[in-house]
């Protein structure tokens, strides 16, 4: 198959002489990482072959613009999430973690007591209470499918709304009042609809959205890019 990808802003199509065949989603953090999300191909296309060009070059171009690792994101919702990720499998390609993916309006957000939590300003990224909560998550196991990452290099991929219990507060309710003053900060600062996600076999994180109100929507998953692919 003979095809051209042409690159806007935020995404990629793939093109079959003046025909447009397909397109993938672009998400870029330099210098850390890419994401490249739900590759698709026009009705009645190669959709595993279309979807491989895509791949191949905005894995090529994320490269070239120094991110340093790229990964392949397919939602359940794609019609040929099945065969791309057998596909992908075979070309050496990694799944890397499953991760569930919620949302719900700001409408009848619930009220909790704080329960004598405190709240204070982490001062940048680099705040070493940020560090050491993080630090803290990680030694409990809680970064399965993030090889060799360090709590500082999670921090430069952080956005919006992060929310991490250490190992020893655990069980107290804390997780999901975190949450919720989390979001309701993000309400009172304009946001108009809610997003939230977690790993596959985070149970807790989980039942946290259920019970904030929160319908899941889909399910990714991630798969780590590699060259010789």
């Amino acid at each position: 198959m003979t095809l051209t990808v042409e690159w806007h802003d935020a995404h990629a199509i793939a093109l079959k002489g003046d025909r447009k065949v397909g397109r993938v989603e672009i998400i870029c953090e330099e210098p850390v990482i890419a994401y490249l999300v739900n590759p698709r191909a026009e009705e009645g296309e190669d959709a595993v072959g279309v979807s491989k060009a895509l791949l191949s070059a905005g894995a090529a171009e994320a490269l070239r613009r120094g991110c340093a690792r790229v990964e392949v994101i397919l939602e359940d919702r794609l019609p040929h999430i099945d065969a791309l990720v057998a596909a992908m499998s075979g070309w050496g390609h990694r799944l890397v973690r499953t991760k569930l993916l919620f949302s719900r309006g700001i409408e009848d957000l619930p009220r909790l007591p704080d329960e004598g939590l405190s709240f204070s300003r982490v001062e940048g990224p680099k705040d070493p209470r940020l560090l050491t909560v993080l630090r803290d998550t990680f030694d409990d196991g809680a970064t399965e499918g993030r090889e060799g990452q360090t709590a500082e290099e999670l921090i430069e991929e952080l956005v919006n709304l992060f929310v991490a219990v250490v190992p020893k507060a655990r069980g107290r309710g804390h997780g999901l009042r975190l949450n919720l003053r989390g979001v309701s900060t993000m309400v009172r600062r304009g946001a108009e609809r809610l997003l939230g996600s977690c790993e596959a076999d985070n149970e807790p994180m989980a039942r946290i959205f259920v019970r904030l109100g929160y319908e899941q929507k889909f399910v990714q998953r991630y798969l780590e890019w590699r060259e010789e692919g």
